[in-house]
């Protein structure tokens, strides 16, 4: 599998988590009650961007390390939703999943929002791997 399409499979898989599981602002992951918890603890109920990736791509092994193709995944999706953006946003230069979780947590970003970026970003990657 060449990276590419392993980060399109994380990028499936994290867009399936916010869709399906659940959305959520201002921490990578919260449980039940709606207190942060851990994005790969088995009582996660929803995710922000960075912790859904964080979580889909811990479920793929990697050569380097536990999250060596999350990074890949980080930067398209800085890509889709325009990255230069999201670092006016913040109000300074911003790297990796610190962009993705700057948008995320924006008080106007919805959940079809983040739905939306992950779109964006697979549509993009889908395009690469069939190159």
């Amino acid at each position: 599998m060449t990276d590419k399409e392993l980060a399109l499979k994380v990028f499936t898989e994290a867009r399936r988590l916010i869709k399906e599981v659940g959305w959520c602002q201002g921490y990578m992951a919260v449980d039940a009650t709606g207190m942060p918890t851990g994005e790969l603890t088995e009582n996660a109920v929803a995710f922000c961007a960075g912790g859904a990736l964080t979580r889909a791509a811990s479920g793929f092994p990697a050569p380097e390390s536990e999250f060596a193709h999350h990074w890949p995944c980080v930067n398209c999706l800085e890509e889709a939703v325009g990255v230069t953006g999201v670092e006016l946003l913040a109000g300074r230069p911003a790297r990796g999943a610190e962009c993705i979780s700057v948008l995320n947590d924006k008080e106007w970003t919805t959940q079809e929002d983040a739905i939306e970026a992950f779109d964006r970003a697979i549509e993009r990657l889908s395009a690469e791997v069939r190159k």
